[in-house]
């Protein structure tokens, strides 16, 4: 206990009260200072570690993450890349079976016209001939006739 007059030491750890008339206890404390001193140093080095790794692990998760959204935008651009192209082919299959569609009517009716002159060029023989074959009936008549004028006294 206190007496009057004395001043409490502050007591840290398990030191010894320093004597001043012995000098007992200096270099104990001053060990256990050092020691004290020591350990925190340890436990700055080890928390100023431990922040390093954090902000290594931020880095390292900052860079994931921008890495995978740099990912997400190749995708999303080849995506669209790929619709467009979809669209173009569709687009030109499209245009391809209008344009075969047309020549296949452009061909029909070339056909049908062909046909049609071709039928027309042989009515138009059929006719002549059947012109043909009036006018020589018409010029044996005529000829009879005029073999049977002269003929007949």
């Amino acid at each position: 206990m206190l007496q009057l007059g004395q001043v409490p030491l502050p007591v840290r750890g398990r030191s010894t009260p320093f004597n001043p008339e012995t000098g007992q206890g200096l270099l104990k404390k001053y060990s256990e200072r050092r020691l004290i001193r020591k350990t925190a140093d340890e436990e700055l080095m080890a928390r100023r570690n431990r922040v390093n790794r954090l902000k290594f692990e931020e880095e390292r998760t900052y860079k994931t993450i921008s890495m995978a959204e740099a990912k997400v935008q190749d995708v999303v651009r080849l995506k669209a890349h790929n619709q467009l192209r979809i669209k173009e082919k569709e687009e030109a299959r499209r245009n391809k079976a209008e344009r075969l569609k047309e020549e296949t009517q452009q061909s029909s009716l070339e056909s049908a016209r062909r046909i049609a002159s071709i039928k027309a060029k042989q009515m138009q023989r059929v006719r002549m001939k059947q012109d043909l074959v009036k006018n020589s009936h018409k010029e044996r008549q005529i000829y009879a006739q005029a073999n049977l004028f002269i003929n007949t006294p």
